[in-house]
């Protein structure tokens, strides 16, 4: 496969989407473990770890479909992108109309792998003692891999191999041809064989008749090696 596209981005209209985002959150996240703990352990958690604690952890999916919308009203290149069959944006202007030739289209191999983060999470205030819950908008970013798909050539032998009508009309004739030319020879053979025998009754006239009979009967073999042989 020869690769022709490889970029990370971040998906467009996710915040209007806030709804469907956390739907895909539940549905291909985790719920974190951390977020149960007591306020000393999470505020333990955060001073080790300097990372919040947020309630479903960090997405990564392979889950993802990618769908050209030829009649969106506001882009005829969009492509929207869909995680666990959920709505999760689209992809930014520039990136669709590089790309929206090769989605849902043979021949093309389509990598797609996102990554979201955001939510409710907890962190802490700003003298660091206490632990708060907040919110962050969920986001999702998206890398993207497009290959075309190298189709292998039929092999030539094959293609040979395989008769045409007007030859397989040829190979009959010839075959016929070559049948008929056959019997005339052996009938010719018969006739030369009885004009000697004439000539052993030196029956003269019998045998010249015979004999010019005879040599007529070869010949369609010389006319089969003319046409066919040459």
């Amino acid at each position: 496969m020869k690769e022709i596209f490889n970029d990370s981005f971040r998906l467009m209209g996710t915040n209007y989407h806030q709804k469907e985002a956390l739907v895909i959150m539940k549905k291909l996240s985790k719920k974190n473990n951390y977020l149960t703990m007591s306020d000393e352990g999470i505020k333990e958690y955060i001073l080790r770890t300097y990372s919040n604690v947020y309630e479903y952890k960090y997405l990564k999916t392979n889950d993802v479909i990618l769908i050209r919308e030829p009649k969106n009203p506001h882009d005829p290149n969009a492509v929207k992108v869909l995680a666990g069959g959920v709505f999760a944006g689209y992809l930014p202007a520039d990136i669709a109309k590089k790309v929206n030739r090769y989605v849902g289209k043979s021949g093309y191999n389509i990598e797609a792998t996102l990554h979201g983060r955001g939510g409710k999470f907890k962190t802490l205030d700003d003298t660091l003692t206490k632990v708060i819950l907040d919110e962050k908008e969920i986001s999702f970013r998206l890398d993207l891999v497009i290959s075309k798909v190298s189709i292998p050539k039929k092999s030539t032998s094959v293609v040979d191999s395989i008769a045409s009508p007007t030859q397989t009309t040829n190979s009959f004739w010839q075959n016929l041809f070559l049948i008929l030319s056959f019997l005339s020879v052996l009938i010719g053979i018969l006739f030369i064989l009885v004009a000697f025998s004439f000539l052993l009754k030196q029956k003269i006239l019998e045998f010249f008749v015979g004999l010019v009979i005879g040599v007529l009967f070869f010949a369609p073999a010389a006319v089969y090696k003319y046409i066919f042989k040459k």
